[in-house]
């Protein structure tokens, strides 16, 4: 009779148990506002060509996910506390290898170029001792690319920080700042929106091609996320999603 009770509990209790296995909570990516690759839309919710990738990252991952836009500096402090959050685009340095689980592969690879105001003659030559006496903005406590940090970084060049891509495209068109960097195409669509076609303007030769990561903290429960997001991200460069998803983002 014991037996028989115990044999009809299992089989009760079998289903619950297994509804009750753990399974990941939902990711918060989190990202600044940079379009077109992350714009934020009035509801809240994302778009652009950044989000995209990411959704269907996330999507053959089997990963539920949304991303939210937020000042950089929030959430790079923010996803390194907490498991289930997640940072992009995300620059790949010694010193960030520390704090954070990296995808191998980039989730996007950019121009990182200087806009100045339209007609300024600036003696720009590939090199940061050509702009040395240049007065240059960038976002506030973000990486722009190796040449321009490590030349920030020993004093070749100064730079003024300042909250927002938008905010630095306006210096530079009001004279208060000569150079700004930032990905090609998104300070294309910052001039484009602002009505800054006649003021502001990319120079030439790019700066960089620099390649950005999805990354989350280093807590262990965070391994297989970034393990299942990387290996949807190989696949996506591997068929060419991603570069048919770039085709549609023409500035």
């Amino acid at each position: 009779m014991t037996r028989l009770f115990l044999a009809v509990c299992m089989l009760v209790l079998a289903p619950w148990a297994a509804a009750v296995e753990p399974t990941h909570a939902p990711m918060i990516i989190y990202a600044p506002d940079l379009p077109p690759y992350v714009v934020a839309n009035p509801d809240g919710s994302t778009r652009g060509l950044m989000v995209d990738v990411v959704n269907e990252a996330c999507k053959r991952a089997g990963v539920t996910a949304r991303i939210e836009v937020v000042p950089w500096p929030r959430g790079y402090a923010q996803v390194q506390a907490k498991p289930n959050l997640g940072l992009i685009p995300t620059m790949r340095t010694a010193e960030r290898e520390q704090l954070f689980r990296f995808t191998e592969q980039p989730v996007f690879r950019y121009t990182e170029t200087f806009f100045k105001q339209k007609g300024a003659r600036i003696a720009w030559n590939g090199t940061m001792a050509s702009i040395a006496d240049q007065r240059m903005v960038k976002l506030r406590g973000a990486l722009s690319a190796p040449p321009i940090d490590d030349a920030l970084k020993s004093g070749q060049i100064r730079a003024e920080d300042t909250g927002s891509f938008e905010t630095a495209m306006q210096m530079v068109a009001a004279n208060r700042a000569d150079l700004a960097p930032m990905p090609l195409v998104t300070g294309l669509s910052i001039i484009k929106q602002q009505g800054l076609e006649g003021k502001v303007e990319p120079m030439e030769p790019e700066v960089y091609v620099q390649p950005v990561y999805l990354v989350m903290s280093k807590a262990p429960e965070n391994a297989e996320l970034v393990t299942r997001l990387d290996k949807a991200l190989e696949q996506m460069w591997k068929d060419g999603t991603i570069k048919g998803m770039t085709g549609r983002f023409a500035y």
